[in-house]
């Protein structure tokens, strides 16, 4: 199985670079199953009849659910809250996000961590330091169309529930 890159973004803002992942992973399965198609045929001899030739192999498709695990293993593995957040900012509603979420208080933030989303990551980490509802309102108000904004919103939400 080829492996793919889930790391951090490079360059560019998060929602982009979410974007731009899926698109990534997308075409990366595409080509990995054209080489393996193109070679398979390659592999064929011309002076053996078509009947004959053995039936083109074409890679399995990747389960997303490993990608995802794979992805959330090198956030964890990243040891810092930025790479959790990220995690959580592309997979908002997935399972393993839930993880990620009650390891994001545990592990230490970095600083200058997260490339382009770096001081968006930073004031994020300032909102769950402080841990009030003002204080995820002011990160909303401040970033209202970047990913985690949805996540300041969920926790708000569940602070209210409390």
């Amino acid at each position: 199985m080829p492996h793919v890159h889930n790391g951090p973004p490079r360059g560019g803002d998060l929602a982009t670079n979410i974007t731009r992942s899926r698109r990534t992973s997308i075409a990366l399965a595409v080509t990995v199953a054209a080489i393996a198609a193109t070679a398979t045929l390659a592999a064929g001899r011309a002076d053996v009849p078509r009947d004959e030739r053995p039936e083109p192999t074409v890679p399995p498709e990747q389960d997303y659910g490993e990608i995802l695990s794979e992805e959330y293993r090198f956030a964890v593995q990243q040891g810092s809250r930025e790479a959790l957040l990220m995690f959580i900012a592309r997979h908002p509603d997935e399972p393993l996000s839930d993880r990620a979420r009650a390891l994001v208080p545990q592990v230490p933030s970095r600083a200058g961590a997260g490339g382009a989303d770096a001081d968006v990551l930073a004031a994020f980490g300032k909102a769950l330091d402080a841990g009030t509802p003002e204080a995820l309102d002011a990160f909303v108000d401040a970033h209202p169309q970047h990913p985690l904004a949805a996540e300041a919103r969920r926790m708000r939400e569940t602070t209210r529930a409390r």
